[in-house]
């Protein structure tokens, strides 16, 4: 129910127990520049570096451990067992830093993994970590993560910005959504399917579904079919998002608006989302004619099919059975 943002140097704490009554904590003066939050503890960096708090008492986070003079800020972090995975761009390059956090008080970088593009998305899926960056799809390993190995690289035809995994598939995005199979062969995943007219900055997957944040919209998809998604619902969010986490049935986004007067400032705000009305599966109902139909004329709700012994009538209702009307 806590909402940890990095905006202007400051992490500011927001209560959302109730999404309907947001409470805007004090902020604190961390200098950051991105959060990550993990099993209790927040991972800050910023101009003062990478930080640990402890998020015990979550209104008044604690300072336990840091790195001074950290300065690479990640696009994407996680923390699988004792290690964090940093992911993100320094001077041009994409790299991976492999953090040790057994101990929350003394995290150091144990190791850098370079590559010769951007990354600007990943995510860890067991002891590999499939990156995104420069329309390419990276994948390393990361079994000791004392002694990473860099596995190989492969172009994604519509290119590929961010990327998420759910029950052995990936998920990239680009100018449209490109679908792995990385169960089979996980070092050398295998496009299986491809949902075009969508794209946007961020990708999640949560339970069976997709969600895509694009610029005023989260798209919602439905991936128990992981070669076809296919979209359920767009909502609406009333300014331009750039950023979006998601909690259980909630997304929260992260929107702004310019206010200008003489001056130009930007007025940040964090929308919060109900994704629990997941429109349902559509189960199409089968209607047996009398023989094998060779033509349909559909009319309001009667439907004609030209069968050998002649043209049948169904009646379609809005609601309940098809029924045979006629012959």
């Amino acid at each position: 129910s806590m909402v940890y943002l990095a905006e202007y140097g400051e992490l500011h704490v927001i209560d959302a127990s109730a999404p309907e009554a947001v409470l805007h904590l004090p902020s604190i003066p961390e200098h950051a520049l991105r959060v990550d939050v993990f099993n209790g503890y927040a991972y800050i960096t910023g101009n003062s570096g990478f930080q640990v708090l402890d998020l015990d008492d979550p209104v008044s986070p604690e300072l336990v451990g840091q790195i001074p003079g950290y300065q690479f800020t990640w696009t994407e972090f996680f923390r699988n067992g004792n290690y964090g995975y940093a992911v993100g761009t320094d001077q041009g390059f994409g790299a991976v830093d492999i953090l040790n956090l057994t101990d929350p008080a003394a995290p150091h970088v144990v190791t850098r993994i370079e590559s010769g593009s951007t990354l600007s998305g990943a995510v860890v899926v067991g002891n590999r970590i499939y990156a995104v960056g420069d329309g390419l799809l990276h994948v390393m390993d990361i079994e000791d993560p004392t002694n990473p190995a860099w596995i190989g690289s492969e172009p994604v035809e519509q290119g590929a910005s961010k990327i998420a995994y759910s029950d052995g598939h990936l998920y990239a995005l680009g100018a449209e959504i490109t679908v792995y199979d990385a169960a089979t062969d996980p070092d050398i995943p295998a496009v299986v399917g491809r949902f075009a007219g969508i794209t946007g900055n961020e990708i999640h997957t949560f339970g069976r579904d997709l969600a895509v944040l694009a610029e005023h919209e989260i798209h919602i998809l439905d991936i128990r079919d992981p070669v076809s998604p296919a979209l359920m619902r767009s909502i609406r969010t009333s300014q331009p998002a750039s950023r979006m986490s998601l909690a259980q049935d909630r997304a929260h986004a992260v929107t702004s608006r310019c206010s200008c007067s003489r001056s130009c400032y930007w007025d940040i705000y964090l929308e919060i989302l109900n994704l629990e009305n997941r429109p349902p599966a559509l189960s199409p109902d089968v209607i047996p004619t009398s023989g094998q139909p060779s033509r349909l004329l559909l009319d309001g709700d009667r439907a004609y099919a030209c069968v050998p012994e002649g043209i049948e009538a169904l009646e379609i209702p809005s609601a309940g059975e098809p029924l045979q009307v006629g012959m």
